[in-house]
């Protein structure tokens, strides 16, 4: 199967939520790539805040096991992890203001959203556990 049948056969699995215009179809499509690296990344996060509680550490050092997987990943621009108040970052900034299209995969949600960081088209990839937020922003090939 070619790449970009790929990429479609997956978009099946997608239900867009209140949206079902073009562009959320758009994002759909150009965050499928990612997406299963995006939620091994927020498992990773999340198992890292939570066995951060029982053993505290420096922030520099808590900030470099979190983004970890993140480090050799060329495609991966930015990302950022909330819980609660507490934001912990990586890369590029994420910008606040994003025109997030959500969408559902078989029992998760996720939020995409299409952006450029500099001059590099970029798509953004966000899922909610409990209290944790985790977005991770990636290059686009196109």
């Amino acid at each position: 199967m070619s790449g970009r049948a790929a990429a479609l056969a997956a978009l099946v699995a997608f239900a867009p939520l209140g949206c079902s215009d073009s562009g959320a179809a758009r994002a759909l499509e150009a965050a499928t790539p990612f997406l299963a690296e995006h939620r091994t990344f927020a498992v990773w996060a999340e198992r890292t805040l939570e066995s951060e509680r029982g053993h505290p550490r420096s922030p520099a050092d808590l900030e470099e096991t979190l983004f970890a997987p993140l480090f050799l990943e060329s495609e991966v621009l930015g990302a950022e992890v909330r819980r609660g108040d507490a934001v912990y970052t990586h890369g590029e900034p994420v910008p606040v203001e994003l025109e997030w299209q959500r969408a559902r995969r078989a029992d998760e949600e996720l939020q995409v959203a299409e952006l450029r960081v500099g001059t590099t088209p970029a798509i953004a990839v966000a899922t909610e556990e409990g209290s944790y937020r985790f977005i991770t922003v990636y290059r686009r090939a196109d």
